[in-house]
């Protein structure tokens, strides 16, 4: 991201990782830019992704760009019921199971009270947990219905596999 001269957006380039499909969306929201892949758009808009995690304004001010850091923090909830997650575990990463691995994370804390953890995500493995988080159920996602009555439509979303409800 280059910032442009003063009152206008700034320049975005957004390079995909490999393998990587779909198109990506650059939105100016206020003073922040948000760049939003099309396979997330359905787990937003059902509150299940936080879009937080896609504002670049903000990314970069807290020192979470490329230059800075090799990690992203994030906390993960679960569903009730399921056993907190693996991370980076050797497991067949096609798996449905509940406590399937997520490769590239690490627990850095575990919160018992939001029943989930904090953990860090290698920037290195984001493709890599971004396919075993949304599993074979990204491909039989429908196109987003957005909210209902004010509340995120969470049908619209497919689920996330390792008994992630919410990032």
């Amino acid at each position: 991201m280059t910032p442009g001269p003063a009152g206008t957006a700034p320049e975005v380039n957004v390079e995909r990782a490999p393998g990587a499909a779909g198109s990506v969306r650059v939105s100016t929201e206020g003073s922040s830019t948000y760049v939003y892949p099309a396979e997330a758009m359905a787990y937003i808009a059902a509150g299940r992704l936080d879009k937080q995690l896609f504002d670049v304004t903000q990314l970069i001010a807290q020192g979470y760009d490329d230059k800075h850091t090799s990690e992203l923090p994030l906390i993960l909830t679960h569903t009730k019921g399921s056993a907190t997650f693996k991370p980076d575990a050797t497991k067949d990463l096609t798996a449905q199971e509940p406590d399937a691995a997520l490769p590239g994370t690490e627990t850095t804390l575990s919160l018992p009270t939001v029943h989930g953890e904090a953990v860090r995500t290698r920037r290195s493995k984001a493709a890599a947990f971004w396919s075993a988080l949304t599993g074979p159920a990204r491909h039989k996602a429908k196109p987003s219905a957005g909210q209902s009555n004010g509340m995120p439509d969470t049908a619209a979303a497919p689920p996330f596999t390792a008994g992630v409800d919410k990032v």
